[in-house]
């Protein structure tokens, strides 16, 4: 049992847990149902919550949450009719608390102020530049109420380098900010914000993360250079198989591409790292494609969003940088999708499964290839990313020769930059253009995929980039179950690589629309709140053997 650093209680010696808990990040409002793809960024998340107990498998990490104290942040609806500012929930059964407990517990569910938010200026900083931390604290109560917030910075060995104390009156929404005057290092730096009232009480913690300088430290942690060889792919000049995972961060998923939670991000690679994945693709969201979808589909939650260019501004791609250190600094390739979520510049921001005005249009192409000339000079020399053109094209067989020609003429571009990471598309659609891509990306629920149009004999490595096991946390033990027959039936196949979908549920959604709750039911390896399910124990037992 553990406890999270805002509650103790050294005399609860026992409890039974149930499966687990499902939190939801809000509900209410109308929400307008994607014509295509499942993609949600008007789900702003309005909720934030923090596992105050849980259960922890010594070896692997935690498997259950026994309370867990939800809190509202960020509101674009009125539901306070509906629902208390705090709240617990709890899930086991014969607990043995003690009084202290109970007390501390109701001082958290009627606290009035907590940390909104905690952010440094950039996710990214090199050399000379100086990082600056912002905590947004906000007080729900009518009357000021003065706080006392203490600041600590850790390098990546865990060590403190830095603190300061800051004191404040807090009416409404207020700010605090810290400019440490110290040396920096090329380093992760981890940010904790411990919040205290007038009494000395704790009261909320959050936690960020940065980086600094990460091209100095990935200059002594070595290359990870993926290439094929003799139609094997090659790590480090060793073949070996691909596995892997898709993967959204379960809270913010792809909010992350405005707003990033690196802490969190980190914790999942590091969690990758330890189970032995070796690739993680995720999709990148392009930061103008947010606007241009709410606009389309008429969203009142436009104005949440900032206005962007097409391309992403210097920011942006800090982002994108710091998603990609991370990957490399926990030993993953990253497979970044990069045309499937794109501004109304380069295609139809609503969906992509079988739009054609991304690989036909010309204007479109034009503002694309600049995107690619931006990416490839500014990671060709980082090893360890292999570049995914388009997830789930699904076009109609007279479509493929459009399809062929656009994914040339990407290729072409990122070459003339210098940039020789593998490419590929996503989907089954690579098949047919395996004289073009590095290798091919199947998309299925099944081990065996035949095809209507037979592509000829198969000549480059084909990995199997995205796998679904659809089931509910109700019936997650059969979904290990089921794991274990597919890794049993994979080393009969010719595939190198496995990438299920995707690496976690999504607490931030609420399965208000059947695309929803299908793609809830696919995280594998983690709960909502971070639990390792039963899948990632089966993964862990059988992959040393494939």
């Amino acid at each position: 049992i553990k406890y999270h650093p805002l509650i103790s209680d050294n005399n609860c010696y026992k409890f039974n847990f149930y499966k687990g808990i499902i939190v939801k990040t809000g509900y209410g409002g109308k929400i307008a149902q994607p014509t295509k793809g499942n993609v949600f960024p008007e789900r702003i998340p309005v909720r934030d919550f923090q596992i105050l107990v849980s259960g922890w498998d010594e070896e692997d990490g935690p498997v259950v949450s026994a309370v867990v104290l939800v809190k509202h942040f960020y509101n674009p609806w009125n539901i306070h009719s509906k629902t208390p500012r705090n709240w617990l929930v709890f899930s086991g059964q014969n607990f043995n608390f003690s009084n202290s407990f109970y007390k501390k517990l109701y001082t958290l569910i009627i606290r009035n102020v907590y940390i909104k938010n905690l952010k440094p200026s950039l996710p990214v900083y090199y050399q000379q530049e100086k990082p600056k931390i912002t905590a947004v604290i906000k007080n729900r109560a009518k009357a000021t109420i003065e706080i006392k917030a203490w600041l600590e910075i850790y390098n990546q060995n865990g060590e403190k380098i830095y603190s300061a104390w800051r004191k404040k009156r807090i009416t409404k929404t207020d700010s605090l900010l810290f400019t440490p005057l110290i040396k920096f290092l090329p380093s992760i730096y981890t940010v904790k914000l411990l919040l205290y009232d007038y009494r000395g009480e704790l009261i909320d913690i959050a936690r960020d993360l940065f980086l600094y300088a990460p091209d100095e430290l990935i200059k002594d942690k070595g290359k990870m250079v993926l290439s094929v060889n003799s139609n094997r792919i090659v790590i480090n000049g060793k073949p070996q198989f691909i596995w892997g995972t898709n993967y959204y961060e379960s809270r913010k998923g792809e909010l992350n591409w405005l707003e990033p939670d690196l802490y969190r991000i980190n914790e999942d690679f590091q969690l990758m790292r330890k189970l032995g994945l070796k690739m993680v693709r995720i999709h990148y969201h392009h930061p103008k494609w947010f606007r241009d979808y709410l606009r389309k589909i008429g969203s009142p939650f436009l104005k949440f969003f900032p206005e962007k260019s097409y391309l992403p501004e210097e920011k942006d791609l800090r982002i994108l940088d710091a998603i990609i250190y991370l990957a490399c600094l926990n030993d993953l390739i990253i497979c970044l999708d990069l045309f499937t979520l794109v501004p109304e510049e380069m295609g139809s921001p609503s969906g992509w499964l079988g739009m054609t005005a991304r690989i036909g249009d010309k204007e479109k192409i034009k503002h694309q290839l600049e995107f690619v000339k931006l990416i490839a000079t500014r990671y060709r020399n980082i090893s360890g990313i292999t570049w995914d053109l388009w997830n789930e094209p699904r076009l109609e067989e007279d479509k493929i020769p459009i399809l062929r020609n656009w994914a040339q003429e990407i290729i072409d571009e990122f070459r003339k930059y210098g940039d020789k990471h593998l490419i590929t598309v996503g989907g089954n659609d690579s098949i047919y253009l395996q004289d073009i891509v590095d290798y091919i990306s199947i998309h299925s629920d099944r081990i065996n995929v035949r095809f209507q149009s037979s592509p000829g004999t198969i000549t480059i490595p084909v990995i199997l980039q995205e796998f679904w096991l659809p089931y509910s946390l109700s019936d997650e033990v059969q979904q290990a179950g089921a794991l274990r027959e597919v890794l049993n039936d994979i080393k009969k196949t010719r595939y190198q690589g496995f990438l299920p979908w995707q690496w976690t549920r999504q607490s931030r959604l609420w399965d208000l629309s059947q695309p929803e709750e299908w793609d809830d039911n696919l995280g594998l390896f983690v709960r909502e709140d971070g639990s390792l399910k039963p899948v990632f124990f089966i993964f862990k037992e059988f992959k040393p053997n494939l």
